[in-house]
């Protein structure tokens, strides 16, 4: 039973990873402008992003839009996602862990004000459910290595409690 949970649970964050790379050529919100694109234009994953980081690193905006400091938070989302098979790898039974962080990155953009965030479109949806798929993948794996361990635990005490009685 843990084998095929462990098999789901990369399938899964395998695919949330596949999904959150393609939301990054599907069009995203129109809350940033381009350049070249007239106002209102929805922008794709990767010009949401751009500007974004754009915005976030120019103090000037800062002062101007004080509210462009909430847009700090999709960059950092990005970046734990990009290291999220990594991190998948190597944490393994702890990448329950790695979730808690990433559960926040899916809520967080349906709290900020509409005025900030724009009109939402198929890529911002699938850049988010990937966060929440990615987070499903990571607890499942959690619990399906720690049942592995606990089943390698038991069939070793069995094997040891068959040696001694014959």
């Amino acid at each position: 039973m843990a084998l095929i949970s462990i098999r789901i649970s990369h399938a899964l964050v395998w695919t949330s990873w596949l999904l959150f790379l393609w939301s990054f050529f599907l069009p995203a919100t129109n809350a940033l402008n381009y350049p070249g694109t007239p106002p209102g234009t929805p922008l794709t994953g990767w010009q949401a992003f751009t500007s974004s980081a754009c915005a976030v690193l120019n103090p000037i905006m800062w002062i101007v839009e004080p509210r462009v400091l909430l847009l700090l938070s999709f960059p950092s989302a990005n970046l734990l996602m990009i290291i999220a098979p990594l991190m998948f790898r190597i944490l393994r039974e702890k990448s329950a862990i790695f979730a808690i962080l990433l559960l926040p990155c899916a809520g967080v953009p349906w709290l900020m004000p509409k005025t900030l965030m724009g009109d939402f479109f198929v890529g911002f949806y699938i850049w988010n459910w990937s966060f929440v798929a990615m987070s499903l993948g990571c607890i499942l794996a959690s619990i399906a290595y720690s049942a592995d361990d606990w089943d390698q635990i038991i069939c070793r005490a069995g094997a040891s409690v068959h040696k001694d009685s014959v």
